[in-house]
């Protein structure tokens, strides 16, 4: 069973998992690609945003587990504040569309699917990157916006 460190590993032997059958392969990110050097203008450019726009992104599975209802009314709550913010929802789920009508009316922006090239010009475009998940074993994205330069 490969898992992504000692504390993953551990929480399974609890769980009854014989400890000779884990294996932590840690999380690596291509600190090539994923670059504070890629910032540009990728959300006013491909999704005609305003400069002066804080961008927010959340990349992964859209799904109620990944606490994205959360997500949903935070936001509300920002833009009824009066913030100058947009939010970036990159990939699908189950909750996709429950979502983007929860949001309706609101800036928000939902991108299906984003080749790894373009990824990283969006994390290091972007201003914030959320991830309200919890149980996210890996996080793999959030390391690799922050390899981006941004704030997770």
């Amino acid at each position: 069973v490969y898992v992504p460190s000692r504390a993953a590993g551990e929480d399974l032997i609890e769980k009854g998992i014989t400890p000779s059958k884990i294996c932590v392969v840690p999380v690596g990110v291509d600190t090539d690609l994923f670059h504070p050097s890629r910032r540009g203008t990728f959300f006013v450019d491909a999704y005609s945003m305003r400069p002066e726009t804080m961008s927010i992104v959340y990349c992964g599975r859209v799904a109620r587990d990944h606490n994205l209802h959360l997500l949903t009314e935070a936001f509300k709550e920002l833009q009824a504040s009066g913030a100058d913010a947009s939010l970036v929802v990159i990939g699908d789920g189950p909750y996709r569309l429950e979502m983007q009508e929860a949001l309706r009316g609101l800036p928000a922006t939902f991108i299906l699917n984003l080749d790894k090239q373009t990824l990283a010009h969006a994390f290091a475009s972007a201003d914030v990157f959320v991830s309200p998940a919890v149980n996210d074993l890996i996080g793999a994205r959030a390391f690799e916006a922050m390899a981006s330069g941004l704030p997770a």
